[in-house]
């Protein structure tokens, strides 16, 4: 069979998987959709692996040699690929790997930026400078680019309206919909913190603010969190005129996301130098809100 094809916007999934395999190690993604979601036409597969420190042990030796995982790296049908890999430190398993193959009419939304990041999240940013300041949503580029010193931004740009936080410099969050649609959907993106940049002890309060899409109507909040780097963990409120919502997540590497069951389900990453901002996206479960929210890091 001829080599398979490096397929971009597949590694930007792949690796979104990658992250998302840290947290839970299945074929379903952690907000309860199946991997497959993340596809769109065509055929795809994808093999998962961890705890293994090189390509060779993990392709060669346990993709290899596992019957079910061969068989999706020797099918015919697929002809292109991409590749995802996440390094945590201390994390159960250390090392995540993803594979995943398509035909020539398979797609995907995600996109890596043109910077020295390779962190994909959805709607990722193709220019970052200083931030990312283009959405990708459904195919098409949303800019984001602030106008003065404002909370928050309006979107109305190529078929798309909603808003995004203005008190980042790193990070772009907010809420977003199609014009002919009625459903809205929440983004994070951003320059993610150098993991050498971590900070790995204290305590830091992170303030910000939040919004959330219940059917048409938007809700704001204010954020006041704060990531306890000792134990990793991050904790605290988006609160406002709709009510308090508790934020409590687990830290790993630079990313963040509440455990499965949480009532509040968010997870999202710290963004620029020593991580002097953060922003996520989150959903509750009791009534099916979805929304986002943006903090920056409050002294030392």
């Amino acid at each position: 069979m001829p080599p398979l094809k490096y397929d971009p916007a597949l590694a930007a999934y792949a690796q979104k998987r990658a992250e998302e395999i840290v947290q839970l190690y299945e074929h379903q993604r952690p907000n309860g959709q199946s991997w497959k979601d993340g596809v769109k036409n065509g055929a795809a597969a994808e093999n998962i692996t961890a705890g293994y420190g090189s390509a060779d042990k993990a392709v060669l030796e346990q993709w290899r040699n596992s019957a079910g995982h061969y068989k999706n790296m020797t099918n015919a049908a697929y002809t292109r690929i991409g590749i995802g890999l996440v390094h945590v430190p201390n994390s159960p398993h250390g090392y995540y790997w993803v594979q995943i193959f398509g035909d020539d009419n398979t797609t995907t939304d995600y996109r890596f930026n043109n910077g020295t990041s390779s962190r994909a999240v959805l709607f990722r940013a193709v220019a970052a400078s200083p931030a990312p300041d283009v959405l990708y949503l459904d195919g098409e580029a949303v800019p984001l680019l602030p106008q003065g010193k404002r909370d928050w931004h309006a979107i109305d740009a190529a078929n798309h309206t909603g808003v995004f936080g203005g008190n980042t410099q790193y990070s772009r969050y907010g809420i977003v919909k199609r014009h002919d649609d009625d459903r809205y959907r929440a983004f994070s993106q951003g320059l993610p913190t150098p993991l050498a940049q971590m900070p790995q002890s204290g305590s830091v309060r992170y303030l910000g603010q939040g919004v959330a899409a219940s059917g048409m109507e938007r809700q704001y909040f204010h954020a006041d969190l704060r990531a306890d780097f000792d134990r990793k963990a991050l904790h605290g409120t988006l609160s406002g005129a709709h009510g308090r919502l508790d934020v409590n997540a687990l830290i790993r590497g630079n990313t963040f996301a509440t455990p499965d069951h949480a009532e509040v389900c968010a997870k999202g990453g710290f963004y620029g130098t020593h991580a002097s901002e953060l922003s996520g996206t989150f959903d509750v479960r009791a009534d099916g809100r979805t929304g986002a929210f943006g903090a920056v890091r409050q002294g030392d």
